[in-house]
């Protein structure tokens, strides 16, 4: 059984949408130090170590100890244990930063949304396992004067990208977006950030975690977390935390989705074969139950996609400069442009000319 395959067995099972069978616990227990290393790397490259080890842990009180067998057994151990620490601990602290960013604008006026991230983690068994990133956020009219406030209590704030201004504090790093597409991909995104726009609009919120900051309703953040996932899959390659990502959003909301709208949204802006991949690696490999027939699979692709996790450049985590990272972006889309032409149903080419286009008129 390949590595991969073993990684995607373990999150099935840290999401609690499989039970644990004594096949699990024979499977993981041929495993030798060198095979848990590689499972170690790629899940941690992949931002979904806790999620694993939750798995292992399940198969653990099941059944035994998997790493029974394994020359330094403890050694391995103490590192899966090292990196869950490490996941929490930045968790609490993004918590911690975010109510008190949080608390300062709102005490200003400012109405907050908090997008992927923490809102994310919410819908996840475990949130404090859902490993975080950056601090997604959307200010509506007050981004200027979210920068402003934020500067004022000691943050250093970057405003030297148009689509949002990143804001140091506390450790952490916030995205206050002044646009949640990138607008100077072509008149199509221009588009479809209106479109997300009005998705905010005469809506209902929940707010996080008893605090005054709002959480995504349900029609934006299923139009928006398919197109942010589709958007790395393209440029940089996908992560296995935002396939999951997806994956609990579909299993907490699929029945709160308008699908014909949503489908109809996805066609305007060839989303829809990528959600359909998405669907079927939530439903037939991560366990998740859904209900509605509008609800439609690819399974023709899937592995296609699943498989190209192991190949993919992660190009915005690197250290490298930013026209180094420009170049990598032309770089995969050459290299990888079967994405393009088979999920994407578009020209490569004629991407890249819209890329350039946006960039030197910087139309937004």
């Amino acid at each position: 059984m390949r590595m991969l395959d073993i990684l995607l067995k373990l999150l099935h099972l840290g999401l609690l949408t499989k039970e644990v069978s004594e096949s699990d616990y024979i499977a993981l227990k041929k495993l030798d130090a060198a095979q848990w290393n590689i499972i170690y790397e790629m899940a941690t490259s992949h931002r979904v170590a806790a999620i694993v080890y939750d798995g292992i842990q399940r198969v653990f009180h099941a059944y035994g100890d998997p790493f029974v067998e394994v020359s330094d057994a403890k050694a391995i151990r103490r590192k899966w244990i090292s990196i869950v620490d490490q996941i929490e601990k930045k968790n609490k602290n993004q918590i911690i930063t975010i109510k008190n960013m949080g608390s300062l604008w709102t005490k200003d006026g400012c109405k907050v949304l908090l997008m992927k991230g923490q809102a994310n983690a919410l819908l996840y068994p475990f949130p404090e396992h859902r490993t975080p990133g950056d601090i997604d956020c959307y200010l509506y009219d007050n981004y200027e004067r979210g920068c402003e406030l934020a500067e004022r209590v000691g943050a250093k704030v970057d405003v030297h990208w148009y689509k949002h201004a990143q804001i140091s504090i506390g450790g952490e790093m916030f995205e206050n977006h002044k646009y949640f597409v990138t607008t100077r991909g072509g008149k199509k995104y221009r588009e479809l950030n209106h479109e997300l726009c009005v998705l905010l609009d005469n809506v209902s919120y929940d707010k996080f975690l008893e605090t005054d900051i709002v959480l995504p309703p349900v029609m934006f953040n299923a139009l928006f977390l398919t197109y942010h996932a589709l958007a790395h899959f393209l440029s940089e390659g996908l992560r296995l935390r935002q396939i999951i990502d997806w994956a609990m959003f579909l299993k907490v909301h699929s029945s709160n989705i308008d699908w014909t709208q949503l489908y109809s949204l996805c066609d305007k802006y060839r989303f829809t074969t990528f959600m359909n991949i998405m669907n079927a690696i939530a439903i037939e490999d991560f366990g998740v139950v859904v209900h509605d027939s509008r609800i439609q699979v690819n399974q023709h692709l899937k592995q296609k996609v699943i498989d190209s996790l192991l190949d993919d450049n992660y190009i915005y985590s690197s250290d490298r400069g930013p026209w180094s990272k420009r170049l990598s972006i032309i770089n995969n889309l050459i290299k990888y442009r079967w994405k393009y032409k088979e999920i994407y149903n578009k020209n490569v080419f004629q991407q890249l000319f819209e890329y350039v286009i946006g960039f030197v008129l910087k139309s937004e």
